[in-house]
């Protein structure tokens, strides 16, 4: 029949029954420990002695008054000390167990968790950083590549004149001998003003300018031909009474008149500030 007994100090025992508790009442100090000395080990020659942990100054070897069995468990539970007992409980949390094999629970890993910086680029699966894991204004030119943005990611009509390089007071934009876009100033026959305005620039136009057809006007043509001798293959008209004058209007100057309804050709001289019929042609 199994039996209890209680020892304090050393103990010796030529025979314990199966099943029979130890128990130990006392405490040991720090530089012993407690040894139990089975005799008569079938598989092995000699005695087996089985040596238990030293027990700190002052406390006990277990909680309890009895060393027992471990208890009862399901699969893939665990032991877990229990204020001085043994639980077999399962696992939880961010955890779980499955014959030993613990794997970290699905969404157990938040932000508090992770360390700042802890994870690099090789951890991120490929294309799992989308937009919506972006935060507004977040991305700056710092983390753009050079050369990334293209035409087609440009959308029409998006890039406003504030975002082009500066260009000098009245210079277009012209494409140059590269194929590319410079800023050049306008220079040749026209002006060209800040508001957009053009002018034909003083002294430009030559008589390669005009075209023969252009038939210009006799009133674009100024009086005054200079020492210039007028020639023409064609025909001399002038409105009645309207003088062919030879010279300056002034005195002793000549001119030939008309009358009116062709009635006579009049030579006319300049005296005392009017002139004057010297001769006359009748129709």
């Amino acid at each position: 029949m199994a039996s209890t007994v209680d020892t304090y100090g050393a103990f010796a025992a030529n025979s314990i029954e199966v099943d029979s508790v130890v128990k130990f009442t006392g405490s040991t100090d720090d530089t012993k420990s407690i040894s139990i000395q089975l005799a008569g080990n079938p598989t092995a020659a000699g005695n087996v002695v089985y040596t238990l942990p030293v027990i700190t100054s002052g406390k006990t070897l277990a909680t309890t008054d009895d060393v027992s069995s471990l208890p009862s468990s399901t699969n893939n539970q665990i032991l877990v000390s229990n204020s001085g007992t043994y639980a077999s409980v399962n696992v939880s949390g961010d955890l779980t167990n499955t014959a030993g094999a613990f794997t970290i629970a699905n969404n157990a890993i938040t932000t508090a968790k992770v360390n700042n910086g802890a994870i690099t680029g090789l951890k991120l699966a490929a294309d799992c950083i989308d937009g919506s894991k972006i935060s507004d204004d977040a991305i700056d030119s710092e983390h753009i590549a050079s050369g990334a943005i293209d035409t087609e990611h440009v959308a029409d009509s998006n890039i406003t004149l504030a975002k082009l390089e500066n260009v000098n007071d009245g210079q277009i934009i012209v494409g140059n001998g590269s194929n590319r876009p410079a800023a050049v100033a306008v220079s040749g026959d026209i002006t060209l003003a800040n508001d957009g305005t053009t002018a034909i620039a003083s002294g430009v136009i030559v008589n390669a300018d005009v075209n023969a057809s252009a038939a210009i006007a006799g009133s674009k043509i100024s009086p005054d031909f200079g020492s210039q001798t007028v020639q023409t293959t064609g025909d001399v008209q002038t409105a009645a009474n309207k003088a062919f004058r030879f010279g300056a209007d002034q005195n002793g100057t000549w001119q030939i008149v008309i009358q009116a309804g062709g009635g006579a050709l009049l030579f006319q001289k300049k005296e005392s500030g009017a002139y004057v019929t010297k001769g006359s042609i009748s129709s």
